[in-house]
């Protein structure tokens, strides 16, 4: 009788160590960063789930979409959220379908016609981002730096620019870059800290 108690007592123990039946318990979802995100992104919160997206730019085109294979993602963008400088925002929100905010992005695509790479051949002046983007970058990056201090400054293409900052949890990047057609955008991008590098 004693060697069955302890049998049994070893089973009992294992299946508790183990969840019941065996099933391994999900890990905890990660914890959400401890700072808001930055005034320029608001309305938005951490918090914030794709089915809040509707209700907090109502006047707005928007459109959702998802990506990925392995980790399928769910992305809400949203047209003319914000203007800095007189240049339209849309803005890029983007979840781990089921989990938290895995990144949201601020864009300004350039206001100049002819330095649209799909109107074929452009003009030399487009090899540089042009007064407007760089009103916006410039005015961002004073903005974020009054509530964070000076950034550090990033890699960036010819004629482009990327400074950083890191948050309590995450970490937020503003840069003036080509995108992988040619064209020229001011972006802010926030993505909490969980492994990952801001894009």
């Amino acid at each position: 009788m004693k060697a069955r108690s302890i049998g049994a007592a070893g089973v009992l123990a294992a299946l508790a160590a183990g969840g019941c039946g065996g099933v391994r318990r999900s890990p905890p979802p990660p914890a959400l960063p401890r700072e808001a995100l930055p005034a320029i992104f608001e309305p938005l919160r951490w918090s914030v789930q794709p089915d809040d997206v509707p209700v907090l730019f109502p006047n707005r085109a928007r459109r959702r979409f998802a990506w990925g294979e392995g980790e399928r993602h769910v992305v809400w963008s949203v047209d003319d959220v914000t203007r800095v400088e007189g240049v339209p925002a849309t803005l890029q929100v983007d979840w781990v379908e089921g989990g938290p905010l895995w990144m949201t992005r601020l864009a300004f695509a350039d206001p100049r016609d002819d330095c649209d790479p799909d109107i074929g051949r452009l003009p030399l002046r487009c090899d540089v981002p042009g007064t407007a983007l760089t009103a916006v970058f410039d005015a961002l990056e004073a903005e974020l730096a009054r509530a964070r201090g000076a950034p550090a400054a990033g890699p960036a293409d010819a004629a482009g620019r990327s400074v950083s900052w890191r948050g309590m949890g995450f970490a937020l990047r503003l840069s003036l870059a080509r995108d992988d057609r040619g064209a020229w955008s001011a972006q802010a991008t926030a993505t909490p800290l969980r492994g990952r590098a801001v894009r």
